[in-house]
């Protein structure tokens, strides 16, 4: 038994030998099971365990500023928040769509809580995410690096044109006009001695 634990662990199956291991201390539970189904049982945990383990790495990885759920969303009245809107977006229908969502609202809105909570759903649905203020988000668009530029470097992207946003049939804005303002409102505090975090 010893060797055959060493055998899952040296192929990464340690899921499957922690469920084996369980089923040898049950034996009286699962003796009337044949093979087959005893099997797929010890599949199952290591499938469902490798999910799990996945979401914890994605969620990790995305680097959230708040750990914000879904299942916490306050939807009182003044917050102009939309349940049946939100419940759509958190299927993460618009991801497969490829749209994009743009929130809006006054300091304390709590719009960095709405966008983490919509990004932790994402990471629950196998989705890959990833947090970043807007002055890193500019230096990745333009270098595809995620460490900062020195100001004053063009905004440039080398995987195409920056996409543009269309709002209730208004004009579409070119994002790139806006996250060229945010650079040079970047620079000015850079140069000013009293840039912000990035």
């Amino acid at each position: 038994m010893n060797a055959l634990n060493d055998q899952l662990k040296t192929l990464r199956l340690s899921h499957v030998a922690k469920a084996l291991e369980q089923q040898q201390e049950q034996l009286t539970t699962y003796a009337e099971l044949d093979f087959e189904e005893r099997l797929s049982f010890i599949l199952d945990s290591e499938i469902l365990n490798c999910n799990q383990s996945k979401i914890q790495r994605l969620k990790r990885q995305a680097k959230l500023r708040v750990d914000a759920q879904p299942s916490q969303l306050v939807y009182k009245e003044g917050r102009n928040l939309n349940r049946k809107q939100m419940s759509e977006l958190l299927t993460g229908s618009y991801l497969h769509k490829h749209q994009n969502i743009l929130i809006t609202g006054p300091t304390g809105a709590g719009k960095t809580y709405l966008g983490c909570a919509l990004a932790s759903s994402a990471c629950d649905q196998q989705q890959t995410v990833r947090y970043y203020r807007l002055t890193r988000l500019v230096d990745d668009w333009g270098d595809g690096k995620t460490d900062s530029r020195p100001c004053g470097s063009p905004v440039g992207s080398a995987r195409g044109p920056l996409p543009k946003q269309q709002h209730n049939g208004h004009q579409p804005v070119a994002c790139k006009g806006v996250v060229q303002h945010a650079r040079q409102r970047h620079c000015r505090r850079c140069s000013n001695g009293s840039a912000g975090t990035q």
